[in-house]
């Protein structure tokens, strides 16, 4: 069956060329790079209460 893969792959007989397949990879790659920054919570500005540098508890 790899045998038959590889004889399909080395004719060129139609199918998605080289270019479009690292296009596409690239993009599936950033959207999912992109689902983890919006996930992870590294987008979220911080409270006003974590930035205060006046020196008191709150």
């Amino acid at each position: 069956m790899v045998d038959q893969l590889l004889l399909l792959a080395e004719s060129g007989s139609g199918g998605v060329p080289a270019a479009g397949v690292g296009i596409g990879a690239f993009v599936f790659l950033m959207a999912l790079l992109g689902v983890t920054w919006l996930t992870s919570g590294a987008n979220q500005r911080r409270s006003r209460s974590e930035t205060d540098d006046s020196g008191t508890d709150h």
